[in-house]
C-alpha cells in the first residue's frame, strides 16, 4: 500500500515537471474547455476580418514631387530636390530622405518612423515645403502626398473559343 502512494506521488512528481501542457494532458475536461472557448472566440472573430481585393500596405512614405518643365536633371537637384530635403529633415519621425532629379521634375520620398502619425507627418512636411521660397520661377506648385502601394492578389484568365463558346458565358464563368 505504501508502494502504491509512493508511485503515485512519483507519478504527480513527473507530471508537475512537465508544465502546463503535461497539466492538460492530464485534465482532459480542462483541455477541451480551452479547446471549445479557442474555437468559438475564432468564430466571432471571423466576422471582424477584413478582406480587400486589393490591400493596401501602410508604408509610411510622403512624397513631395516638383513638376519643373524643361529643367535639366542638374538643375532639378540643386534648385528643387536640397531644399526640400533640407526643409523636411526638422520634421520629426523622419527616418530617411531619398530623392530622384529627372529631367523635368524633382521628386523627394521621406520615410517615416513607425511610431509616426502619417496624417500629422504629411501636415508636418507641407507646411515645411511650402516655406520654401528659393523654388525656380519655370517649376510648378509641389505636390505632397502619403505614398500607398496596392499588390495584385490574384489574376484570373479564362480562354474559350469564341466559335464554341460566347464572351457572354466567358464572362458569367469568371
Amino acid at each position: 500500500m505504501m508502494s502504491k502512494r509512493l508511485e503515485e506521488l512519483d507519478l504527480q512528481e513527473k507530471v508537475s515537471r512537465k508544465g502546463l501542457l503535461a497539466w492538460f494532458a492530464s485534465n482532459h475536461v480542462a483541455a477541451n474547455l480551452l479547446m471549445l472557448f479557442l474555437i468559438i472566440a475564432g468564430l466571432l472573430m471571423l466576422a471582424r476580418i477584413k478582406i480587400e481585393i486589393f490591400p493596401e500596405l501602410d508604408i509610411n512614405w510622403v512624397t513631395v514631387s516638383v513638376p519643373y518643365p524643361g529643367g535639366l536633371p542638374e538643375n532639378a537637384e540643386t534648385q528643387i530636390c536640397k531644399p526640400i530635403e533640407r526643409a523636411v529633415q526638422e520634421v520629426d519621425g523622419v527616418k530617411q530622405i531619398k530623392s530622384y532629379a529627372m529631367e523635368g521634375n524633382g521628386t523627394v520620398m521621406i520615410e517615416l518612423d513607425d511610431y509616426v502619425d502619417n496624417m500629422k507627418a504629411l501636415d508636418d512636411v507641407k507646411s515645411a515645403v511650402d516655406r520654401i521660397t528659393t523654388f525656380p520661377e519655370q517649376a510648378e506648385e509641389p505636390e505632397v502626398s502619403i505614398f500607398t502601394s496596392r499588390t495584385q492578389v490574384m489574376s484570373l484568365a479564362v480562354y474559350g473559343d469564341e466559335r464554341t463558346v460566347p464572351r457572354s458565358t466567358l464572362k458569367e464563368l469568371a
